[in-house]
């Protein structure tokens, strides 16, 4: 709705503070546009969503310094923090925002002590369940996106079990699951772990 365009038609003006109206004036005949809309209504969402949670609105730093963790810090392009309630009425004990500033899909491991319910991304921002996650799981932020997940401690970590697989080749068989063993199997078909 804003480009700025030079005055002399050629380019755009980056340093416009003392330019006239022509070049800084907002295009509100752009914003019936397909994608300028959804921009729009992206903003509107993330409005809401900052009026609904308190947590986003601490006005002092003690109160944002106690209740923020800044998380994925060894992550390129990657800025993440954890925010508790702290003092706040939020219906949301914790909250989990990962912006993704990189060119193409990040993949980053869900903390633990809990699942996440992802309720922000791209497409909107609003209180309704996109997907839950289990705590430890593995979760694939789109490129320059942002986030933002709430803990439910209803929901478990993830816990992968290994899976045990035999396979028998003659009179011997081999199972393998992270361990390898191998049964040996004698004639009167009991077998002896080695």
């Amino acid at each position: 709705m804003r480009s700025k365009p030079a005055e002399n038609g050629k380019g755009f003006d980056h340093n416009s503070y003392q330019s006239p109206d022509s070049v800084n004036q907002l295009r509100w005949d752009l914003k019936a546009r397909e994608q300028e809309m959804k921009i729009f209504e992206y903003y509107k969402d993330l409005i809401a969503f900052r009026l609904k949670h308190p947590a986003l609105r601490m006005t002092t730093a003690a109160e944002v310094i106690a209740n923020l963790d800044f998380v994925y810090t060894d992550t390129t392009g990657i800025m993440a923090y954890q925010l508790t309630r702290g003092q706040t009425d939020d219906a949301f004990e914790e909250m989990l925002v990962i912006h993704n500033a990189n060119r193409k899909t990040a993949k980053l491991k869900l903390p633990t002590g809990g699942g996440w319910v992802l309720v922000g991304n791209q497409d909107g921002l609003s209180d309704e369940t996109i997907r839950t996650y289990e705590g430890g799981a593995r979760i694939s932020v789109a490129a320059n996106s942002s986030y933002v997940l709430y803990r439910d401690t209803n929901i478990g970590d993830y816990n992968p079990t290994p899976m045990i697989v035999a396979i028998t080749v003659g009179s011997s068989a081999a199972i393998t699951g992270g361990v390898f063993l191998t049964l040996y199997i004698i004639k009167k078909k009991k077998a002896i772990l080695a």
